[in-house]
């Protein structure tokens, strides 16, 4: 008899523990909605111009070989954090049978672009963080015509197509990677040195 009195009680005692834990549990699990409000910084950019825009077409008409147009394109960071940008221009003759390649660029020399060439296209680095409401020194300082280029290059529309974009500065190669598929190097200060496609 004591000893079924001994299991009864240890029986109650397993229900009662395990009604206990489970009711825990349940309140652990089940719990209240936790209300978050996230602020987020905003990229925002201004591709500056003739005509302000982050992506645009630019037409030169008149072109002449050993012509040297003047075109200045920058940029300003119109938000609210530090970023890096970038500018990519696509080169083309509006008739379709003429080459790109006899199209160059003079990029701006102070240092602070980096230049990726690849043949229609250039892609310049800003080198420097840019901070809300500055803007980068020009990317191009202008576009050159061939002199090899013959009288069928006389007369010609170039067209350029312009885009800027941005990432954050926090955290600048891991945005950069995911954003542009780039690696790219900085030094201690946050200036871009390399990037590599």
């Amino acid at each position: 008899m004591k000893k079924r009195l001994a299991l009864l009680a240890v029986a109650v005692a397993l229900v009662a523990f395990a009604a206990v834990g489970g009711s825990l549990a349940y309140t652990q699990v089940t719990g209240s909605a936790v209300d978050t409000q996230i602020n987020t910084k905003s990229l925002s950019i201004t591709l500056n111009s003739a005509d302000a825009s982050v992506e645009k077409s630019v037409t030169l008409t008149g072109a002449v070989p050993g012509d040297s147009i003047g075109k200045d394109i920058s940029v300003t960071n119109s938000a609210d954090t530090t970023l890096y940008t970038r500018v990519t221009i696509q080169k083309a003759w509006k008739a379709d049978n003429l080459d790109a390649s006899l199209l160059t660029f003079d990029v701006n020399k102070s240092g602070d672009w980096i230049v990726i060439d690849n043949g229609e296209s250039i892609v310049l680095y800003y080198t420097k963080p840019l901070a809300a409401g500055q803007s980068t020194d020009s990317a191009l300082s202008a576009i050159k015509i061939s002199k090899d280029a013959d009288n069928s290059y006389t007369d010609q529309t170039v067209e350029l197509s312009v885009t800027a974009d941005a990432v954050q500065s926090y955290d600048a190669a891991t945005a950069m990677m995911s954003a542009w598929g780039v690696s790219a190097g900085f030094d201690g200060n946050g200036i871009l040195t390399s990037v590599t496609e």
